[in-house]
C-alpha cells in the first residue's frame, strides 16, 4: 500500500496514479531494496540527472511492502571518501 511519506510525493502521487499504481502492484509483498551506488554516481553522470538519497529513500518508505529500505554497496569509491560518503548518509537517513 502507497502512503506518501510528505506532500512532494502526494503532489507527484497525485499526478502520476498511473505510475503509482504500477509500483504498489511490482512491490505486492515484502521487498529489500539494494542500491549499489557506485552505479547511481555513473548514471548521474552519465544521464546529467542527480540522486538524491534522501528523496529516494522517503520515496521507498512510502510503500508499506517495502521493510528493508536501502542497502547501499559503495563499489568502486576511493576509500579514503569511503568514509565521508557513509556518515553523510547515515546522517541523512536517520529517523
Amino acid at each position: 500500500m502507497f502512503n506518501p511519506k510528505n506532500e512532494q510525493i502526494k503532489l507527484i502521487a497525485k499526478s502520476n496514479p498511473n505510475v503509482i499504481q504500477q509500483l504498489e502492484n511490482f512491490f505486492d509483498r515484502n521487498t529489500n531494496v539494494y542500491i549499489d551506488f557506485a552505479n547511481v554516481l555513473g548514471w548521474q553522470k552519465k544521464l546529467n540527472w542527480r540522486v538524491d538519497i534522501v528523496r529516494l529513500k522517503e520515496f521507498l518508505d512510502s510503500f508499506s511492502s517495502i521493510k528493508i529500505i536501502m542497502k547501499i554497496l559503495f563499489c568502486g569509491v576511493e576509500t579514503v571518501t569511503l568514509p565521508i560518503l557513509l556518515l553523510t548518509f547515515l546522517l541523512q537517513i536517520k529517523d
